[in-house]
């Protein structure tokens, strides 16, 4: 089940780089494309500059080989949003979750000319469920006698994660118990045996009494 999650997990991240890695080089392309004088292509920013705004000349890219289709400063404006679909997602607390999500991209426009990026989160993640899942269980109790049959009791949460959002609660018992000492006999117990019969007096004259004393 980890291994699924996991391969999942991977895939959306994937997915997600993809999906920047091309978003990028479409700025790019229009930036370069756009041929303006006074901006450029920063390949460390990984956005469109003027010179003044570049981090490293070397790093800053024009193409003013023909005369430029536009020459001022756009600022970038979000598409309207994909639909829904599946997928999941790690908050990196409780594990991956089954979401549906949904991306939306900074092109219309896509910011040229040193123009301001978009504001705002590009993906949108929502209705995550997440199934339940048990706990280690722990270890076994004391027993519940010292000699004799007795039993001894274990037990498991479903917090491993919590279901939420409509997720499976975990299936199967929180507790289990078996016997324990079935092997140690308990010791017989001693009784007092009924009294015995007087005995002579303890003195032949004066002050005296009978004994009597127990029989074991």
């Amino acid at each position: 089940m980890k291994r699924r999650n996991n391969n999942n997990k991977n895939n959306l991240s994937f997915e997600l780089k993809e999906w920047r890695r091309m978003r990028v080089s479409e700025e790019r392309k229009l930036c370069l494309e756009a041929r303006d004088p006074y901006c450029g292509w920063d390949f460390r920013q990984r956005r469109c500059t003027t010179l003044e705004e570049s981090s490293n000349m070397s790093q800053w890219k024009q193409n003013i080989t023909v005369c430029p289709l536009r020459n001022q400063t756009t600022n970038g404006g979000f598409g309207p949003w994909a639909p829904w679909q599946p997928c999941n997602n790690d908050d990196g607390v409780d594990g991956v979750s089954s979401c549906l999500c949904r991306s939306r991209s900074c092109d219309s426009p896509g910011p040229r000319c040193g123009g301001k990026n978009c504001e705002g989160s590009t993906i949108e993640v929502s209705n995550c469920s997440r199934n339940g899942g048990w706990t280690p269980w722990s270890s076994w109790g004391q027993c519940s006698t010292t000699c004799g049959t007795g039993f001894e009791l274990r037990q498991r949460s479903c917090n491993n994660p919590s279901p939420r959002h409509g997720g499976r609660v975990c299936v199967g018992p929180s507790r289990d118990e078996r016997f324990c000492n079935e092997g140690v006999s308990c010791p017989q117990p001693i009784f007092w045996a009924p009294w015995g019969s007087w005995t002579k007096c303890s003195t032949e004259c004066g002050g005296g009494r009978p004994l009597q004393g127990p029989q074991l």
